[in-house]
């Protein structure tokens, strides 16, 4: 009995090692996919992917990689539609109601468009005077208010701020500059990132 025993765990033992053989002897099983290097039988060190509804291997050297590629904020640029790399800055442009992320090339193009100065007719559109005060305009606003203003440092009178506390839900006319600079920011950097998509 112990003969048939030992036969039947010498049979299991073979047919184990030949399947343990077959399986590592596939390509997909010691070599690395990205890398193509030979990867160690230790448990340890063994990484895999599904690619295509196959089972592949992955050294850790090229797991970590792939975990650091899956770690960035973005993957491809929202212009240009490269692709990121760990080793490259992605730009991050907040255009209101989201993020793009820019590769260094189209920041430096998008940054080179984007003004730094605006009119104040251009801050405080017709838009954003009807949804923060009860008029239409900028110069019915101002006609509104009975304050003399001639230059735009008039606006930095205490008489203004304190209409603008008055006549908005803004704490201060600096607060309402700020937000509307803001909103007319956004909308310009969503044109200019308009602009670079068609361009590209």
């Amino acid at each position: 009995m112990d003969d048939l025993e030992n036969t039947i765990a010498l049979i299991f033992a073979f047919i184990s090692s030949v399947v343990i053989l077959i399986y590592y002897l596939n390509p997909k099983q010691s070599n690395c996919l990205d890398c193509n290097s030979v990867i160690s039988h230790q448990k340890e060190n063994r990484y895999s992917i599904t690619v295509n509804g196959e089972e592949n291997s992955l050294c850790q050297k090229c797991f970590n990689k792939r975990q650091k590629q899956d770690d960035l904020v973005a993957q491809n640029c929202s212009c240009c539609s490269k692709k990121f790399t760990t080793r490259m800055k992605i730009h991050e442009w907040d255009i209101g109601s989201k993020l793009c992320f820019l590769c260094s090339k189209c920041n430096r193009k998008g940054e080179y468009q984007l003004k730094s100065n605006f009119q104040l007719i251009e801050v405080l559109t017709d838009n954003f005077i009807q949804n923060n005060t009860g008029v239409n305009s900028l110069r019915e606003y101002v006609d509104s208010s009975n304050i003399e203003i001639d230059h735009q440092n008039d606006l930095n009178s205490q008489e203004w701020n304190n209409f603008i506390v008055k006549t908005t839900k803004f704490p201060s006319w600096k607060a309402m500059e700020a937000k509307a600079i803001s909103e007319l920011y956004s909308k310009h950097k969503s044109s200019i990132i308009e602009e670079l998509c068609k361009s590209t």
